[in-house]
């Protein structure tokens, strides 16, 4: 808790909120709590861990490029916002590989040659312009910070875990909106991928220095948090093969 503590209140977060947030966490089932002596450690649930893990793919890893569209007349076949309704009963998504529905009627499509139309359907049924924008405003709210480290500067320590925890939070808030829509759907100049970009420069070159000071400060129930584990050295492979795979 005094980890925790210490962490948020470096975003401005007073510790009767991190108290509050974490017994609500408690109570909803996604945090478990040990009490050892007169300190309070918690731990992710499984559950809560099955959602951070499938989270993590989205932001770390090298996202799989939608070719095709999948079609369903089944609403329990849709779950999620990455369906779009098309009528009383018919939805429709981009088809990407191992997150396909594993019951229901679901067809996978292709569209034909054309002259935009699909662009034009997809920007009716999800709100493309508004995550455009959101993908926009944050390369601008973190480009100064890429030219900085670009141009040899500085991060202090605990700055370098300040900013990396606003800047997963930030791409965090527009990832999980972003249905993942083929190219053909989004346009050649789509945000999203500078952002990725973006995204995944900066976590790297503030690892360093935010695992450092992780490994500093921050404590479990077994003694001091590690700098580098199998878990964030995955991470950083997986954030550098993205950057390969984005420039390319």
């Amino acid at each position: 808790m005094g980890s925790l503590i210490d962490s948020c209140a470096q975003q401005g977060i007073s510790e009767s909120l991190v108290r509050t947030a974490v017994s609500r966490l408690v109570a909803s089932g996604h945090l478990e709590g040990q009490r050892i002596g007169r300190k309070s450690y918690y731990r992710l649930s499984e559950t809560a861990r099955e959602e951070f893990t499938q989270a993590a793919r989205l932001f770390y890893e090298p996202l799989p490029t939608p070719r095709k569209w999948l079609l369903t007349l089944d609403r329990d076949s849709a779950p999620g916002r990455r369906w779009a309704q098309l009528g009383p009963r018919s939805y429709m998504a981009s088809e990407i590989p191992n997150e396909v529905p594993s019951s229901g009627v679901v067809m996978s499509a292709e569209s034909l040659p054309g002259d935009g139309g699909i662009a034009r359907l997809a920007a009716e049924l999800w709100p493309l312009a508004d995550l455009a924008t959101q993908y926009e405003a944050f390369v601008h709210l973190f480009e100064g910070l890429h030219e900085h480290l670009s141009a040899g500067g500085e991060i202090s320590p605990p700055e370098a875990l300040r900013l990396r925890l606003q800047l997963v939070h930030r791409f965090r808030l527009i990832v999980l909106q972003d249905p993942r829509l083929p190219q053909e759907a989004l346009g050649p100049h789509w945000p999203g991928v500078a952002a990725r970009r973006l995204f995944a420069g900066l976590y790297l070159a503030l690892a360093g220095p935010a695992d450092g000071y992780v490994a500093q400060t921050m404590r479990d129930s077994e003694g001091a948090l590690l700098s580098q584990t199998d878990a964030t050295e995955r991470r950083k492979a997986s954030l550098k093969e993205c950057t390969i795979h984005l420039n390319h």
